[in-house]
């Protein structure tokens, strides 16, 4: 058997259907807006690595991966790459929630990666564009828009108006009058 026909054979095998939900746009891309700017904080002061929803973190052994919005591993935890999940929880988890999230189960979930070792969680919520802050050992903090959220002691010095989280870009013309979206 050739190498082709094996893997032809292999990528016939149909995949265990699954009732994952994509998405939203508003999701995708408050989830791509914290880690530009985390993305921005941390690699000019080689303070770690910053992951988006595609890696998956092995919290304990014998569990489900977690694969959290973005996330953060300081550099002394994680000095290369590996080819698998991470062995680990990040030190900080991002989730963004979606409307069909149970509030319980998000909490649960942010709980669940400050027990295996997260030093901060931080939960966002869209619809009523808060953030909520999750701290071993701490009750939990709901930011307003008004409000700055911090990297605390795990990022000092990374800042971010919550506000601006929720703020949609508005598309102008250009210098010729037209909108580019239309062309």
């Amino acid at each position: 058997m050739s190498i082709y026909t094996k893997l032809e054979t292999e990528l016939a095998i149909e995949p265990e259907e699954t009732q994952t939900e994509m998405a939203s746009d508003q999701h995708g891309e408050i989830g791509a807006i914290i880690i530009g700017a985390l993305v921005n904080f941390v690699y000019p002061r080689k303070l770690g690595r910053v992951f988006n929803a595609q890696t998956s973190f092995v919290l304990s052994p014998g569990q489900p991966a977690r694969m959290p919005d973005a996330a953060f591993i300081k550099r002394e935890r994680m000095a290369a790459w590996s080819d698998s999940d991470v062995p680990f929880a990040p030190d900080l988890a991002v989730e963004v929630m979606s409307r069909s999230d149970d509030w319980s189960e998000v909490v649960r979930k942010a709980q669940s990666y400050l027990q295996a070792g997260s030093s901060l969680v931080w939960v966002v919520d869209p619809y009523a564009q808060n953030i909520f802050v999750f701290k071993p050992s701490t009750h939990v903090l709901m930011l307003t828009p008004q409000a700055e959220l911090n990297g605390d002691t795990l990022l000092p010095g990374f800042s971010f108006r919550v506000g601006d989280l929720f703020e949609q870009p508005t598309l102008t013309s250009d210098a010729n009058g037209s909108n580019p979206v239309n062309n």
